[in-house]
């Protein structure tokens, strides 16, 4: 696993560039800038950020749609588990 320094810093990058920090314009075409943030996205998740919630929402998603398959998943987080911890 990458140390938690590394994931910081590539965050804060990716979202640099995303939000042009400093006047940090790369022109970087805008179907790059929506892998970018995805890819940040994924970051938030993994630094617990509020405000990076999509890629959570989507395994939540697609969890619920395996179990309405037939499928369960071990090893869940708790929080992830909503549906069934009631």
């Amino acid at each position: 696993m990458r140390s938690e320094k590394e994931i910081v810093l590539t965050h804060d990058i990716l979202d640099g560039v995303l939000r042009k920090d400093s006047g940090m314009d790369l022109g970087i075409p805008s179907y790059i800038e929506e892998k970018i943030k995805y890819q940040c996205d994924v970051l938030c998740w993994i630094l617990k950020h509020d405000n990076g919630t999509t890629f959570e929402d989507n395994v939540k998603q697609l969890l619920k749609l395996a179990r309405q398959y037939g499928y369960e998943l071990a090893d869940l987080r708790p929080e992830w588990d909503h549906e069934h911890s009631n």
